[in-house]
C-alpha cells in the first residue's frame, strides 16, 4: 500500500492589497509561487488595511486580527505560520502579540522582516528590549533581507536562528511598451531621471531636487518623481525655490503593478536613500528593466551590487557626489548599457521560482525532526555563503 505525502500547509500573514508599497506585490507573488511548487498556502490578512488609518480603526482591526488568528490555526492546522512584518516600533507592538499566540497554539513560526530599525534592535531600554526578546524567542526562524541586518541582530540578540533571504520578481512583467512618457508629457528626446519611492526625507528626495540645477547646467534632463507621501508639498516647494519646476513631473501615487513603464522608459534611477529598509525593491525592479542606477551602499544593495558594474554608489546626503554620478552616467552611454545588462543578469537570481524553492527548503529544514538548534557548522556554512554573496 502506498501513501501520498500531503502538501505542507503554510499559513502566511499578508498585508492588505490596498496598502501602498512593495510588500503586497512581492509577497502575493511569493504566495502564488509557493503554490506552484506544490505548497498549500493559505493567506491571512493582518496589519494595515489602508495606507492611512485612524488610531481607532487601526486598534479595532488589530484586535479583530488577533481574535481571527486562532480560528485560522485551529481550522487549517498549518505546519508553519509565516509572518511578514517590518521591525519597527509599530510592527513590534503588533507582532509581540501574534508570535506568542502562535507558539501557545503549538505552531512553528517564521517571521520575515521587510526592513528593520537598527536602533530598535540595539535598544536596551524597557519595554522595547523585553518585547524584542519575547518576539524573537517565539520565532523558530527570523528572515532578514541583508547581512548588515543579520549582523546587528546577532550582536544584540545572539542564539537565534537568522536567515538572509531574497524577495521574488516576476520577469514576465518587464516587457512591452507602457506609454509612461506620453502620459506625463516627457519628450522622447530628453533624458529622464527617475525617483520612485514613498515621499519621506530619508529616501533622498530632497537631495535629488538639490542636485537638479547643477545637472541641468550641462544636460537638458527631466526628473520624474513617482509616488506620494508626507513631504510632497515640501518637495514641490523646493523645486520652485531651485527654479526647476518646469523640468520635473510629480505623478502622484501609481500602483506597484503600473510602475514598470516608469522603469523601462527612464534613463537613470536616482535613489540616494538612507532609509532603514532591507531590500529596496525599486533597485531590483530597475535592474530587471535594465535601468542604470545611482544609489547608496546600504543593506541589500551592499550585499548584491558592485560599484561601477551594477550601479554607481554615492554617500548618503552628498549632493555634489550625486551630481557627479548623474553627469558621469549621462555622458557615458557604454557604461549605461553595460550596467543595464549586468543588472539584468544579477537579478535573474531573484526569479520567483528560485525564491520559492529557497523558502520550501527553509520550511523543510524547520520541520525536520532532527533540526534542533542551529549547529556551528551550519551557521558557518551560511556565513560563508553570505560572504560570497556580498563579494558578488
Amino acid at each position: 500500500m502506498t501513501t501520498t505525502k500531503r502538501s505542507r500547509r503554510i499559513l502566511m500573514a499578508l498585508p492588505d492589497r490596498r496598502v501602498r508599497g512593495g510588500p503586497p506585490s512581492h509577497l502575493y507573488l511569493l504566495r502564488d509561487s509557493l503554490r506552484d511548487c506544490g505548497v498549500d498556502v493559505r493567506g491571512f490578512v493582518y496589519g494595515g488595511r489602508t495606507h492611512s488609518e485612524s488610531m481607532l480603526y487601526k486598534l479595532g482591526h488589530r484586535l479583530l486580527d488577533l481574535m481571527r488568528l486562532p480560528l485560522q490555526i485551529v481550522g487549517y492546522r498549518p505546519d508553519i505560520v509565516h509572518l511578514n512584518s517590518a521591525f519597527d516600533r509599530n510592527g513590534l507592538l503588533r507582532d509581540v502579540f501574534f508570535a506568542p499566540l502562535c507558539k501557545l497554539l503549538g505552531q512553528r513560526v517564521v517571521i520575515k522582516f521587510h526592513g528593520s530599525d537598527e536602533a530598535l534592535a540595539l535598544d536596551r531600554r524597557f519595554p522595547w528590549r523585553w518585547m524584542t526578546k519575547l518576539l524573537l524567542s517565539c520565532c523558530d526562524t527570523i528572515c532578514l533581507l541583508s547581512t548588515e541586518e543579520r549582523g546587528y541582530f546577532e550582536r544584540a540578540h545572539p542564539g537565534r536562528r537568522y536567515r538572509v533571504v531574497r524577495n521574488a520578481l516576476d520577469f514576465s512583467r518587464y516587457a512591452g511598451a507602457h506609454g509612461f512618457r506620453e502620459r506625463h508629457g516627457v519628450p522622447s528626446d530628453r533624458p529622464l531621471l527617475l525617483f520612485i519611492a514613498r515621499f519621506i526625507e530619508p529616501k533622498g528626495i530632497f537631495d535629488v531636487i538639490r542636485a537638479l540645477p547643477e545637472i541641468r547646467e550641462r544636460h537638458d534632463v527631466v526628473a520624474a518623481f513617482v509616488g506620494d507621501g508626507p513631504v510632497r508639498a515640501e518637495a514641490e516647494a523646493l523645486c520652485r525655490e531651485f527654479k526647476v519646476s518646469e523640468h520635473v513631473v510629480f505623478t502622484g501615487y501609481i500602483a506597484e503593478d503600473e510602475t514598470i513603464g516608469a522603469y523601462r522608459e527612464s534613463d537613470i534611477l536616482v535613489f540616494p536613500t538612507y532609509h532603514s529598509e532591507g531590500m529596496p525593491m525599486v533597485l531590483f525592479h530597475s535592474m530587471a528593466s535594465k535601468l542604470p542606477i545611482i544609489t547608496t551602499r546600504m543593506r541589500a544593495a551592499a550585499d548584491w551590487m558592485e560599484d561601477g558594474r551594477h550601479c554607481l554608489f554615492v554617500p548618503p546626503r552628498d549632493v555634489p557626489a550625486l551630481v557627479a554620478a548623474v553627469k558621469r552616467l549621462l555622458e557615458d552611454s557604454e557604461l549605461r548599457e553595460s550596467m543595464g545588462g549586468a543588472g539584468r543578469e544579477l537579478v535573474s537570481q531573484f526569479d520567483r521560482s528560485a525564491v520559492a524553492r529557497d523558502f520550501c527548503s527553509l520550511y523543510e529544514e524547520m520541520l525536520s525532526p532532527a533540526r534542533g538548534s542551529v549547529s556551528e557548522e551550519a551557521r558557518m556554512a551560511r556565513s560563508s555563503a553570505d560572504a560570497e554573496t556580498a563579494a558578488r
